[in-house]
């Protein structure tokens, strides 16, 4: 069994806790469709991760304290993939 969490927004994670926050790998669904699956860090995307935009663009990199940070791919819908360094 694989831990998971459903929160009353309707936001879906399953994946590694720690001290009752997400801490490790897992990927979370949110009520809006949106995902992201990759690292954690007390709570917050940190480390490598993909995030999935609801009209389907992906950015794929590097993330800090719950924030898009470094370097990374950004897929666009029209199928234009950009290298980024977010600062």
């Amino acid at each position: 069994n694989v831990p998971h969490m459903l929160a009353k927004s309707g936001n879906v994670y399953t994946g590694q806790f720690s001290n009752d926050k997400r801490h490790g790998q897992g990927k979370v669904t949110y009520s809006t469709g949106e995902t992201y699956e990759g690292e954690w860090r007390r709570g917050r995307q940190h480390g490598y991760g993909k995030f999935t935009s609801s009209s389907k663009e992906v950015y794929e990199g590097e993330f800090s304290n719950g924030r898009m940070q470094g370097q990374g791919k950004y897929y666009h819908s029209n199928g234009n993939i950009y290298e980024v360094i977010i600062l």
